[in-house]
């Protein structure tokens, strides 16, 4: 959510940069192509309605402790420190279930705590299915530049010399 497909792209091209524009293209082309499969596996070992990255959350709630309200108002301990959260607006005093539109640990304690559905809290964003429809369009592999058929009039372009400009009066004074 913090970075973006560029930076991820400028990473890991810092060292075809000085390559050729084709070569460069073909490497990014390439680059693009292996991480749609490796996603497309990924999605298809996933046995969750949520995405692996999102899991990584329950590990937190097993040091939390709730203490009940309201129905909707709960506070978490989570060692000295509490925290106040809000099933009904989703909002946690950490901060976490607001900014990522995702239930932080408190939330998911509380959540075991009243035995709700956790998926029912995330954001539609972090599903499988969005996940699976994010990678759905393949990048095509190309062929052997011998095998491409390239139309003549790109193939062989006939240069025109450019236009001369007139110079009107006002512009000689």
């Amino acid at each position: 959510m913090t970075s973006n497909i560029a930076e991820s792209l400028n990473n890991v091209n810092r060292l075809a940069r000085w390559l050729p524009v084709i070569s460069l293209l073909e490497f990014m082309r390439v680059t693009i192509q292996s991480w749609i499969h490796k996603h497309n596996e990924e999605a298809d070992k996933t046995t969750s309605d949520l995405t692996k990255n999102m899991i990584f959350i329950y590990r937190k709630v097993l040091r939390c402790r709730v203490i009940p309200s309201t129905v909707d108002l709960h506070a978490v301990a989570e060692g000295a420190k509490k925290y106040i959260l809000n099933l009904n607006t989703r909002m946690c005093s950490c901060g976490g279930f607001q900014h990522y539109d995702i239930p932080c640990g408190h939330a998911i304690a509380v959540l075991w705590y009243r035995k709700l559905h956790e998926a029912d809290f995330y954001s539609a964003f972090y599903s499988l299915k969005n996940f699976k429809d994010a990678y759905a369009i393949p990048v095509e592999p190309i062929p052997c530049k011998s095998a491409w058929d390239i139309p003549s009039y790109i193939s062989e372009p006939k240069m025109i010399p450019p236009c001369p400009k007139k110079i009107s009066r006002k512009t000689q004074i």
